[in-house]
């Protein structure tokens, strides 16, 4: 496939002085919207991501509570991605929760009483 040419300099101005949407900049070069994040990517160009202003301790309270990616999201507007992002920033660690019958659990731990009808492990995903 023939790689379609196009004016750097105008698609630079566009990106980073006009401050153009990916639509209009598409549209304006009749590209698709991979093939200009090959060209941004190509070119250097810084990414527009806004910075996320998120407590951290709010953050961290909310995550400890138990709420899903999907309710972190919800609460402090933003996309699950960076969710995980901030997770993986601050080094929290995310949990699973695994039951297991009382005749496992007492094999492993004797000293604990056979009245145990299940056990709660957390380990790290």
């Amino acid at each position: 496939m023939k790689k379609r040419e196009i004016d750097n300099d105008k698609l630079i101005h566009m990106y980073n002085d006009d401050a153009a949407t990916y639509a209009e900049i598409c549209e304006e070069f009749d590209i698709s919207l991979d093939t200009l994040r090959k060209r941004i990517k190509q070119y250097g160009l810084q990414p527009r991501r806004k910075p996320v202003c998120v407590d951290e301790k709010e953050f961290k309270e909310a995550y400890f509570a138990g709420l899903s990616r999907y309710q972190l999201a919800k609460k402090f507007r933003i996309c699950r991605s960076t969710v995980a992002r901030i997770v993986k920033q601050l080094k929290l660690r995310e949990y699973e929760i695994h039951c297991f019958n009382s005749s496992s659990f007492s094999s492993k731990y004797s000293s604990i009483s056979d009245s145990c009808s299940c056990g709660l492990n957390l380990t790290p995903k």
